[in-house]
Order: structure tokens, then C-alpha cells, then sequence
């Protein structure tokens, strides 16, 4: 299954993004469903290529201490014994207009795909390390 949906999106497959576990979190994502799969699968792909992806990951987002004051969120790397990554977003002490009157929306939304990516390479390099499936988890923390 996973060399069928590989075939099938192969052309906007990048090296980086071209792995057994990251075409499998897809698959269960979407409870298996091939068709679904490929084609949220390669909109995706497509939306990481008109970005340019590894453009975003070099960007420098030193004003990120407007985003901490606005919108909180960290990667906080490994935890637990699951193979898994924490992410953290303090949406309960978030202040969108704030953030709106201060930062231009592309800039935060890129600020953001660069940390999530972040979080992608680091599963990517625990699988290659491991030999198992990593995943994130994404906390919302509405009463800090």
C-alpha cells in the first residue's frame, strides 16, 4: 500500500519528505482510504513546493517574540518512550487581533509552518534512529 501511494505521488516527492513511516502517517490519517489519501496527499506537496519549504526552514523569524506574546506555542522536542513529539500552544493566553495589528498574517503563517517542519525532520530523523513510527502531539492549553 504504501509503494502504490508512493508511485502515485512520486513527482512532487522530495527526498526529505519520501519515507515509509511519513507516507504511512498519511495513510492512517485517513483510515486507509487511498483515493482521499492521494489527493489531500498531493494538494499537500503542492502547497510545500509553492512555499518552498526548505526557503521557509531558513528564514529568520528573530521577531519571534512577538508571536510568544500574541500566540504561544513551543516544540518542545521528544517525550515519553512512544517515540513521540510535544508541541504546546497556549491558545488561552493568545491575542489574535493583537498579533494582526503587529505581524503580517504570511509572515506568522510561515513562522509557523517553519516550527511545524521543525517537528517533521526531528520525526523523521527519531524513525531513521529507531526503526518506528514517531507522531506528534499538539496541546492546546486554553487555561494558562
Amino acid at each position: 500500500m504504501i509503494d502504490d501511494l508512493r508511485k502515485d505521488v512520486r513527482s512532487m516527492l522530495d527526498a526529505e519528505y519520501d519515507t515509509d513511516f511519513n507516507l504511512l502517517r498519511w495513510l492512517k490519517a485517513y483510515q486507509f482510504d487511498v483515493p482521499n489519501v492521494r489527493k489531500r496527499l498531493l494538494r499537500h506537496l503542492q502547497m510545500r513546493r509553492l512555499l518552498d519549504m526548505h526557503r521557509v526552514d531558513n528564514m529568520d523569524f528573530s521577531d519571534w517574540e512577538i508571536h510568544e506574546k500574541y500566540i504561544p506555542i513551543g516544540y518542545l522536542g521528544p517525550a515519553g518512550k512512544e517515540n513521540r513529539f510535544v508541541l504546546i500552544e497556549c491558545a488561552g493566553r493568545g491575542d489574535p487581533a493583537g498579533l494582526m495589528e503587529c505581524v503580517q498574517p504570511t509572515r506568522f503563517m510561515l513562522s509557523r509552518f517553519q516550527l511545524l517542519n521543525k517537528a517533521l525532520k526531528a520525526m523523521n530523523e527519531a524513525e531513521k534512529q529507531t526503526e518506528r513510527q514517531s507522531g506528534n502531539k499538539k496541546i492546546n492549553e486554553n487555561n494558562i
